[in-house]
């Protein structure tokens, strides 16, 4: 797997992750993200619009996550966590 280069640090970093279950949720405030048990920016969390059935969340991965390397990713929609993966950092 590939590292997400985070630098420049003025450039804005997105990672698309996929899953099922996630259209149902009362809402965007209703999807949780988190890097190492940090809060992570959800900007999108709904089907994905060209495969059906798959969902899609769009997070938003600041700047200020100092760490590198491997992390740890962890969703939750609508108070239920999904399994954590493992995200490398650059």
């Amino acid at each position: 797997m590939l590292p997400i280069d985070r630098y420049p640090t003025s450039d804005r970093i997105f990672l698309e992750v996929y899953g099922t279950g996630i259209r149902g949720a009362r809402g965007l405030s209703a999807v949780k993200a988190e890097i190492n048990g940090l809060p992570v920016e959800v900007a999108y969390a709904g089907a994905h619009p060209l495969m059906e059935g798959l969902d899609q969340v769009i997070l938003r991965i600041p700047n200020s996550i100092g760490v590198r390397g491997y992390v740890t990713l962890r969703l939750g929609v609508e108070g239920k966590l999904s399994n954590a993966v493992s995200v490398r950092l650059r």
